[in-house]
């Protein structure tokens, strides 16, 4: 209901950079240049490792969905999404258990060697700190504008709060969850 205060959430997988270079050599279609700087091989490799990764990553994002009531409402790319959800608190819980989860994901092995997406342990704990596709999820809470369905027949927002969700999944960075709310909106938190 656009009456009642709600969180958007924008997600944004980060693309590790040796997917990029390449992806960016197979659109070029430069053999001479890969072959120089990366084998064949490894550009393959390197491209289905992430393509893997971005579908087990969509399977717990959307599975942890249904376990605090949020709404998907669109994917507009592989490891990008619009979400939504009634109460802020299932929206940051949501965010917080998805960056928890995929610490543990079976990440393919060519994902792992790449320098963004290795483990990374606290130096003084030993506890593990990064492994795998790195998120930003950004999200706002307020009112909605405007709600739509759009060609999927799911509901889509679209408006100032959308635009800021935007915004603010744009700002942080890969593996943090940043909010913004709406000082006016009653927010109800679960111990």
């Amino acid at each position: 209901s656009v009456d009642k205060p709600m969180a958007i959430v924008f997600t944004k997988v980060q693309k590790p950079e040796p997917v990029s270079r390449a992806e960016q050599m197979g659109a070029a279609n430069d053999a001479a240049s890969a072959s120089a700087s990366m084998g064949d091989s490894e550009l393959v490799a390197n491209i289905v490792a992430y393509q893997v990764a971005v579908k087990r990553y969509t399977t717990v994002a959307r599975r942890l969905l249904r376990v605090y009531s949020g709404y998907e409402c669109k994917e507009p790319e592989p490891g990008k999404f619009t979400l939504a959800f009634l109460r802020l608190d299932q929206a940051i819980q949501w965010a917080c258990r998805l960056q928890c989860e995929l610490l543990h994901v079976h990440w393919p092995i060519a994902l792992l060697r790449m320098p963004e997406c290795k483990e990374e342990h606290d130096p003084a704990t030993g506890n593990l700190l990064w492994r795998g596709l790195r998120v930003r999820i950004g999200m706002a809470h307020g009112f909605v504008s405007t709600k739509k369905p759009i060609n999927t027949g799911q509901a889509d927002y679209f408006g100032e709060l959308a635009n800021t969700a935007a915004r603010v999944c744009a700002l942080a960075y890969p593996g943090q969850v940043l909010v913004k709310a709406c000082s006016s909106c009653p927010v109800r938190w679960l111990g």
